[in-house]
């Protein structure tokens, strides 16, 4: 695969091209565990989880993933965490 520098300046992040929306995720949120990971091919994973809340119940948070033109994201289940 292609590792993806961060851009430097204007120049840089020219050549990276214009961004795409290329995956919309849907998330139910739980307080206090990691719902999903994106993966993004090139730079690596996110996981994605949510703080204690005074809110009672699970939340929910649209995702909206822009990458260059050719970058495949995915939604996985959370890498478990030892504890």
């Amino acid at each position: 695969g292609i590792e993806w520098p961060p851009p430097q300046d204007a120049a840089s992040a020219a050549e990276l091209g214009e961004l795409q929306l290329v995956r919309t995720a849907r998330l139910r949120l739980t307080p206090c565990e990691q719902a999903a990971d994106l993966a993004i091919s090139g730079l690596g994973w996110v996981s994605v989880g949510c703080l204690p809340t005074l809110q009672q119940g699970a939340l929910e948070a649209t995702l909206a993933v822009w990458v260059p033109r050719g970058v495949e994201v995915f939604v996985r289940p959370p890498m478990p965490v030892g504890g």
